[in-house]
């Protein structure tokens, strides 16, 4: 099978020998010779099977890739399919940097519905770049749980603009069971947040209690305890307030 993918996927992307992979933002072609080489394919294009077989005066040694069947072809005398002919799957995925199509798993519409439930979306390569899922667990305390995933491929992480944009307008609300007032929200990372899309401010996130002001910390960081509230407020500086009645 040929892999339509862009330049930076391709960088990502483990070598399979005998894959060919075909870059559509450089129009450029590879193939992974062995598990340790891959190398580019010199090949003259041609839009459409229809051309491939009326209009084109083929020569001798060259290679031919058919962008709408997504093959690729070698002349000699006579024409050799060598690669893909007919065979491009509606998604493909990573595992462990090696990219796979979705057999398992078909798009079953446009939409990116996959057959397992879940939603995919994908690039203009088809290469699936977020997915949401419904995650089923099993707690021997709690039983059978149920969580709702969105997971993102990128490398920027996941965005969401509640009106389209980055602007004083938009909000976000997020309801941690409305009804019971139970619940909570996980992060794992640091959180900023921002006004202008420009200018981001680290929120403070609670740490163990500093056993002195010069303990290890970030600016922002905060702790408390009994008697104090603590603010880190550069690298390993902190300060204290004492906590009273009122």
């Amino acid at each position: 099978m040929i892999y339509r993918v862009t330049e930076y996927d391709l960088l990502q992307t483990a070598l399979v020998a005998g894959n060919y992979y075909m870059c559509t933002d450089s129009r450029k072609m590879y193939k992974d010779v062995t598990n340790s080489l891959r190398q580019e394919v010199v090949v003259t294009f041609i839009p459409k099977e229809n051309d491939r077989l009326t209009t084109v005066r083929p020569q001798n040694g060259v290679y031919y890739y058919v962008w709408d069947t997504n093959a690729l072809w070698y002349y000699d005398a006579g024409w050799t399919v060598i690669d893909g002919q007919g065979q491009r799957a509606s998604g493909y995925y990573y595992v462990n940097n090696i990219i796979n199509p979705t057999d398992d798993v078909t798009v079953i519409d446009n939409n990116g519905l996959l057959a397992d439930g879940s939603v995919v979306v994908r690039d203009f390569n088809r290469v699936v770049k977020g997915q949401i899922y419904i995650n089923v667990t099993n707690d021997e305390d709690e039983g059978s749980k149920n969580e709702l995933v969105i997971s993102s491929f990128l490398n920027a992480g996941i965005k969401l603009l509640p009106n389209g944009t980055v602007d004083s307008a938009g909000t976000l609300s997020l309801s941690l069971n409305s009804i019971s007032g139970e619940g909570r929200m996980e992060f794992f990372g640091d959180i900023y947040t921002t006004t202008d899309g420009e200018t981001f401010y680290k929120v403070g996130s609670f740490k163990p209690v500093p056993e002195s002001s010069s303990s290890t910390g970030n600016a922002g960081d905060i702790a408390v305890d009994d008697n104090y509230f603590y603010v880190c407020v550069a690298e390993n500086t902190w300060r204290r307030t004492e906590l009273s009645n009122w």
